[in-house]
């Protein structure tokens, strides 16, 4: 998929991961989420996110060190780091920290659909593009993500990457407490697009 046939706009380079997390996951909303399947594409504007930092923040994968499922956080900004919860549910990360951070990464929690799903209007009635994408979980399940993209780089037109894209101009970004989490709870980490029909509830996803 080449770069022409997606527009002017350009992919995220690593620089834009190179960043506190939580400017991270404020900057993706209304950027482009790209998923090329057997040469086929969805793309989705993301709506909704949450950040995790490293061993400082109690609610964070990270937080117990390099080991594990969160090895991924403490490298190189840009990677995907996805997981699988509850045996049912796979949840895309987006790895950021600045170079003064040891880990972090971003959740794309939700959404809008834009293109790739054919027939959608007609079939499916207008607001599926909201709700088909609506938190984590049916994010991966609408856009086929798994573990076998885990690593992926998302700064290169592979399978899945995030482009330049625009908030509008009567959009509003909030924030709250990340969805789910006892711990941390003063940091008001998720940044979602307020009054969106893709952004989630408040049905916790993280583990």
């Amino acid at each position: 998929m080449s770069m022409t046939e997606l527009g002017a706009e350009k992919i995220l380079p690593v620089a834009f991961y190179e960043r506190d997390p939580s400017r991270v996951a404020n900057s993706l909303l209304g950027k482009k989420l790209v998923r090329i399947v057997n040469g086929h594409r969805v793309i989705g504007r993301i709506t909704e996110t949450e950040a995790y930092g490293g061993t400082e923040d109690l609610a964070s994968h990270a937080h117990s060190g390099n080991k594990g499922r969160a090895s991924i956080m403490y490298q190189r900004p840009g990677l995907a780091y996805i997981y699988f919860i509850y045996g049912m549910y796979y949840c895309l990360n987006a790895v950021a920290h600045s170079k003064d951070q040891e880990a972090g990464a971003v959740l794309i929690r939700s959404m809008e659909l834009l293109d790739g799903i054919q027939g959608i209007d007609e079939q499916m009635g207008r607001d599926r593009r909201y709700s088909i994408a609506r938190g984590p979980g049916n994010l991966s399940k609408a856009l086929y993500i798994d573990k076998r993209l885990n690593g992926a780089d998302l700064t290169v037109a592979g399978e899945i990457f995030i482009i330049e894209g625009e908030l509008k101009e009567n959009e509003v970004v909030s924030t709250s407490s990340r969805v789910g989490i006892k711990k941390e709870i003063s940091r008001k980490w998720r940044f979602y697009l307020a009054g969106n029909k893709s952004v989630s509830g408040l049905a916790s996803v993280r583990a």
